[in-house]
């Protein structure tokens, strides 16, 4: 598979020491890319007291709120359709 590429540490240490920046949006680059490799990465922001806007895939919802702490994570998803939409509502609104 292909293998992201990362801004340094030293750069993500920078942007996230930036006090006005208060969200990160975090769009994968390519359409078949799983946030799962991004977990980390999410993290870190997250920890750093920035809030992060993750653009991902239904199925990816429940498993990336399994990794990581929902408290300053906003999700963006698109379902196929409204029943779809309410039933992954009604499971994560179930977990929290």
């Amino acid at each position: 598979g292909r293998s992201p590429a990362l801004p340094s540490r030293r750069t993500w240490g920078a942007a996230l020491a930036v006090p006005e920046l208060h969200v990160i949006q975090w769009v994968p680059g390519h359409l078949n890319e799983s946030i799962a490799q991004w977990t980390s990465l999410l993290r870190r922001i997250l920890r750093s007291g920035k809030g992060v806007i993750a653009n991902i895939k239904p199925h990816e919802v429940e498993p990336l709120l399994d990794e990581l702490d929902p408290n300053g994570l906003f999700i963006q998803t698109h379902c196929k359709s409204e029943d779809e939409a309410r039933r992954l509502t009604d499971r994560v609104a179930e977990r929290f």
